[in-house]
């Protein structure tokens, strides 16, 4: 949806999704969590007013769909360091604006922890809710049922965060959704667990020690793209035993 061509951005969508959601049904599948798009030029007002109308068809999609919430990438298009406080308040702003959409449509919206990149020194460092107690401070400013949080395992050690401490710190009640995925510490490559330095037993002792109560929800779609087509059912069904694994 980040294409002005996409099929969801034209006048269809709705028929769209109902063709999705009754192949779904056919299979016996669920579509249990959405993401919205977010890769918009934010600097100018016409981008701002397209990123806007988009998220929120993407909403109404996942309420189409049947998705239970979506996640929508906090507002992040700026320099965070030095700015942290004013980037926290225009968040806790946008995020409150989202809730009566969130009401007409019964689709709760996720925050989701980010990273940037330095563009001097072409490092990750910090952004929104990058620290599982600022992402907890603003869920509690944020303060509505409709806005919950959704925590990139990826994201936290990009930063230097132990995502399982950052599950302890959310707690079961902000923390309702994962982004499951594993990676070098240097990259956001979007692997399967275990091809990283995530330390996967520490994160899942951290779930049940809270009692996450919230879908595993696997991110790792580099490591699809690394096969042939033919070869997929192969490859998902590895990844679905590896999540199955780790919940176990």
């Amino acid at each position: 949806m980040e294409q002005d061509d996409a099929p969801l951005n034209g006048a269809h969508y709705r028929q769209i999704c109902r063709q999705l959601r009754d192949a779904a049904q056919d299979h016996g599948v669920c579509f249990n969590q959405a993401h919205a798009p977010f890769a918009f030029s934010w600097s100018s007002p016409q981008g701002e007013q397209t990123a806007h109308q988009r998220i929120a068809r993407s909403m109404e999609i996942a309420a189409l769909l049947g998705a239970p919430h979506i996640v929508v990438h906090p507002l992040h298009h700026w320099r965070y360091h030095g700015r942290e406080e004013m980037v926290f308040e225009k968040n806790v702003a946008y995020y409150q604006s989202l809730v009566p959409l969130c009401q007409q449509l019964g689709v709760k919206v996720c925050v989701e922890n980010m990273w940037q990149r330095d563009p001097l020194r072409n490092v990750i460092v910090d952004d929104v809710a990058s620290r599982a107690d600022e992402f907890a401070r603003l869920l509690d400013r944020i303060d509505s049922p409709w806005v919950i949080g959704c925590l990139d395992l990826g994201h936290c050690g990009l930063v230097g965060e132990n995502p399982a401490d950052a599950v302890r710190t959310l707690g079961a009640r902000r923390l309702r959704a994962l982004h499951v995925h594993d990676n070098d510490l240097l990259c956001d490559s979007h692997q399967i667990p275990y091809w990283g330095k995530t330390d996967w037993a520490g994160v899942m002792r951290a779930l049940a020690q809270i009692g996450y109560e919230g879908d595993f929800t696997f991110e790792a779609d580099k490591f699809l793209h690394a096969y042939p087509t033919e070869f997929l059912p192969d490859v998902m069904k590895f990844l679905h035993d590896t999540g199955r694994m780790l919940i176990e």
